[in-house]
């Protein structure tokens, strides 16, 4: 299972894959910006419609809000019963 989503205006790409990793990557030029390796097997990945942030969703049961642009987990949410 993965994910794979993109910036509106094509600034960066994400992808999410079974071993929990969640990279950034700028499109372009092919290189990855960012790399997290806190989830436990990423389920979904959401864009903001301005590509202001990003959502990663696990089967951790945990609902993950990044900034793009730094890299930087905003938020973790727990308590979900289910990926």
């Amino acid at each position: 299972m993965g994910a794979l989503v993109t910036a509106p205006d094509g600034s960066w790409l994400a992808s999410g894959a079974h071993d929990g990793t969640v990279q950034i990557w700028n499109p372009t030029i092919g290189t990855v910006r960012h790399i997290h390796t806190d989830h436990k097997g990423v389920s979904a990945l959401v864009a903001a419609s301005d590509g202001s942030w990003l959502v990663s969703s696990s089967y951790d049961r945990t609902v993950r809000i990044w900034d793009p642009a730094t890299g930087t987990l905003r938020q973790t949410l727990n308590g979900h019963r289910s990926p």
